[in-house]
């Protein structure tokens, strides 16, 4: 990569970077690039755009406006020699990939055209004579994806990356072969009108019906787009597609070409001739030709018409209030509700399977774990022409039974959900897609030993508490002698004879419950079943749970539990959270400096709740870091008897505001829905209640709770940590 250009330069900061006047090299920074003139603001907000106006033009008004000019960088991101080039490096993670980078002429002029995007839409399609599914067919691949990317005005590339299997990192100059030769049939006159048509169809379609993203999000999202298009088409701009251009489009081909690419390929283990300078990672990088095998392409070809575009957007006239059971029997359960307050022509459903014993036990935790990814995996290239359509579909394992979730554009779910429903009932096991996929669920098992060790502590939270949560050592010891005749004797017994639970939600009406029954009965019998529900451990005593984590920081993790799995009790943690929350963030972080995660917590798990204390430290040893927690809580004392009325008020009313705060989009509602009804709470106001129970709480409730938490700190709690290497140094 060119030295000069700004994309080669390290980008996160170090020591050495903050070293020296750091102050005075900020401010200088500042006065050089922050102008009045180079910066784009958008503001979201409720009230009237006349009084907003007002506001705006009061406080950012104080912006200076140095007439700062506009860069212009006019080096490319790659010098001339510098391609074609084969990077190779490390890995920390047991994680392989691929990948090829092109440069390509400049995009952002062209949005109302996309012909980079048409490119990208192609080479990541994973449908029927895609490069993703021979390469995936072929066991090389667990997954591909392909963008262009802009860099500056004058600069762009397009990327496309893999993730390759072991068997695949031994076929790279094969991969290369077939991502060039799929290349080559686009050369061969396949530009499409038609395929650009439908890439545009479904652009429109996903701004017509693009639904409310949060606040926050939506303004991260727009503000960069001022310096790139016009306000006029700020919102619309990336879904444009107006004109079809061929030769435009074959003018970008011309630089997916193989002397004009980097080649990546990352993995664990490499052993290279050069380390690189911040974190010693260990590389070789070679220019000249890359290495690419003679391929047979024949089995490579453009996608078909997608059939699942859908036809009928039209949306129905009833609303309801809240879901209702249109079907209750011992067999079978579901409820509907049409729910039209978004205005959009989507639905979504879910539906649980529940077996007697339900997925607790690690065997069958790992074994529905395994058996979905095989189900998705089967279905993908089915699939993804309703996922580019707006239709998309889950197949999970959790504890109660295989649940199987549909969203998107209502008028084509039940096409897909009578597709999952047939592979999940009598997929045909691969042995060779069995072995990649066991391996791949087996390295990221393996893999979650390498996460950040608050990470760890935090998820090893669940497995010590909850039944049907389980080590990755022991879903490891269950998965590893686990044959494909073992999984299919296991999903045949599965669905001998299961109940349903279901829920549809959205742009429908109540004769979807009936299609809906009838379609599952034609996959699984229906018979009454009790479900277990998974257990929670009663923390008693003291309760030290030790990691070895490999890494320098230390990590805890101390929860003290609910009393009981009542509302009340959760109301109580609740607000306890909130109050303390960021009094411990600003003490032990920012006044103790012991470390740069620090946060208190309110899990609940099936209904019982408690409050935790998260620290990571480079500083501390854990016990340090429990004894500074109990050190912070004593301070509260005096804290919560000198707290006015009117801040614990506003802190209760923060909480509540919280709780109540309206679903933003449908797929947001119809999953607080189907919690709510997979915890038996068909009144479907969960939150209300709790929104209720804690505006009764009172400043003297949470005196009594500060006090119970004081006393169990000595008696009762879990305390999950890692020492790092801090006893090392001590």
């Amino acid at each position: 990569m060119n030295a000069a250009h700004p994309l080669s330069k390290f980008n996160i900061g170090s020591l050495d970077t903050l070293s020296g006047d750091v102050h005075g090299a900020l401010l200088k920074f500042f006065q050089e690039n922050y102008s009045a003139n180079q910066m784009g603001l958008v503001v979201l907000d409720r009230e009237p755009l006349d009084a907003m106006q007002g506001w705006i033009v009061d406080l950012f008004s104080q912006i200076s406006n140095r007439g700062i000019a506009d860069v212009e960088r006019k080096m490319p991101v790659f010098q001339a020699g510098q391609l074609p080039a084969t990077l190779r490096h490390d890995n920390l993670k047991d994680y392989r990939e691929l990948s090829f980078t092109f440069p390509i002429p400049p995009i952002l002029e062209l949005y109302r055209k996309k012909p980079a995007a048409y490119l990208a839409n192609l080479l990541g399609h994973e449908g029927e004579g895609s490069l993703h599914k021979l390469l995936s067919e072929l066991g090389w691949i667990n997954s591909l994806a392909a963008g262009p990317d802009s860099i500056d005005d004058n600069h762009a590339i397009m990327s496309v990356s893999m993730e390759l299997t072991e068997k695949g990192v031994a076929q790279i100059p094969e991969i290369t072969g077939y991502l060039f030769a799929y290349l080559d049939l686009l050369r061969q006159g396949r530009i499409e009108q038609w395929i650009y048509d439908e890439q545009a169809i479904v652009a429109e379609l996903d701004f017509r019906f693009a639904e409310k993203a949060s606040a926050i999000g939506t303004v991260q999202s727009l503000s960069p787009r001022l310096q790139d298009y016009p306000t006029s088409e700020l919102l619309v701009a990336p879904y444009l597609m107006e004109e079809f251009d061929p030769s435009l489009i074959n003018e970008f081909l011309a630089s997916l070409v193989p002397g004009n690419v980097l080649v990546t390929i990352a993995g664990p283990g490499y052993v290279g001739q050069q380390s690189e300078e911040w974190f010693g990672v260990s590389y070789d990088l070679v220019t000249g030709p890359i290495a690419i095998a003679s391929v047979e392409a024949s089995m490579l070809a453009l996608p078909g018409p997608n059939p699942f575009l859908p036809e009928s957007l039209s949306l129905l006239a009833a609303d309801d209030a809240i879901p209702r059971p249109v079907i209750k029997q011992p067999e079978a359960e579901i409820y509907v509700d049409t729910d039209l307050e978004f205005g959009v022509p989507r639905a979504v459903t879910h539906v649980s399977l529940r077996n007697p014993g339900g997925l607790i036990s690690a065997a069958d935790s790992v074994r529905g774990w395994l058996y979905a990814m095989l189900v998705e995996d089967d279905l993908n290239s089915l699939a993804y022409p309703a996922l580019l359509a707006g239709v998309n579909y889950q197949v999970a394992s959790p504890p109660k039974g295989i649940r199987v979730s549909i969203g998107g554009y209502e008028d084509k779910q039940f096409v897909l959900l009578e597709e999952v429903m047939q592979r999940l009932v009598s997929l045909p096991i691969s042995p060779e897609r069995f072995v990649i996929l066991k391996d791949r669920l087996l390295r990221e098992l393996e893999n979650q030993a390498k996460n950040k060790p608050f990470q760890q502590v935090y998820g090893r939270l669940m497995d010590e508490l909850v039944s049907s949560a389980w080590p990755a050592p022991e879903l490891m010891a269950e998965l590893a002698p686990l044959s494909k005749e073992d999984l299919r004797l296991w999903r045949d017994e599965l669905f001998s004879g299961v109940s349903m639970q279901a829920l549809v939600h959205g742009n429908v009406a109540e004769g979807k419950a009936e299609l809906l029954q009838a379609l599952i009965k034609r996959y699984v019998p229906l018979a009454a079943v009790t479900v277990l529900t998974p257990e929670v451990r009663d923390v008693v005593g003291v309760n030290e749970v030790g990691m070895e984590i490999d890494h320098d920081d230390a990590a805890m993790l101390l929860f003290i539990q609910d009393d009981a799995a009542t509302l009340e009790a959760r109301s109580r943690s609740a607000l306890f959270s909130h109050l303390i929350g960021p009094a411990y963030f600003s003490s032990l972080r920012t006044d103790q400096q012991l470390g740069y995660v620090v946060s208190t917590m309110n899990p609940v798990f099936y209904e019982r709740g408690g409050v935790g204390f998260l620290i990571q430290s480079p500083v501390a040893g854990p016990r340090e870091l429990r004894e500074r927690t109990r050190r912070f809580l004593d301070v509260q004392v005096e804290r919560f008897a000198r707290m006015s009325d009117e801040v614990f008020s506003a802190n209760r009313a923060g909480l509540i505001t919280q709780l109540i705060q309206r679903d933003k989009n449908l797929g947001q509602r119809a999953q607080r829905y189907w919690s709510e009804l997979d915890r038996g709470i068909t009144t479907f106001d969960a939150r209300r209640q709790k929104a209720r129970m804690v505006a009764q709480l009172t400043k003297a409730d949470m005196i009594s709770y500060l006090d119970r938490v004081r006393s169990l700190f000595d008696t009762d709690y879990l305390f999950i940590y890692s020492e790092g290497r801090i006893a090392e140094v001590d």
